[in-house]
């Protein structure tokens, strides 16, 4: 994870954002983005979801069983086990 947020950050000159839709709900978070920096397979799944759509949304939850081990916490493949610190600074 933190080699892909490195490439993530040489690609784009900055880490992964949240996404917000214009009314400013979350659309998804930085995982996403991360997702083609994580290798074929994670490319494959983020060129699949609907990035228009939030997380949740019934177009995409079908794919969160399909999120790379990487992400998932090593006693619970169910959990993410990352979360990413932002603000300003």
């Amino acid at each position: 994870v933190a080699r892909a947020l490195e490439r993530y950050h040489d690609d784009k000159g900055h880490y992964p954002p949240l996404v917000h839709r214009r009314d400013g709900k979350d659309l998804y978070s930085w995982r996403v983005m991360l997702l083609p920096y994580l290798g074929p397979d994670a490319e494959a799944l983020h060129r699949k979801l609907a990035l228009d759509k939030p997380w949740h949304d019934p177009a995409n939850l079908g794919h969160l069983r399909k999120m790379p081990v990487a992400l998932a916490h090593p006693d619970n493949p169910d959990v993410l086990a990352f979360a990413l610190l932002t603000g300003p600074g």
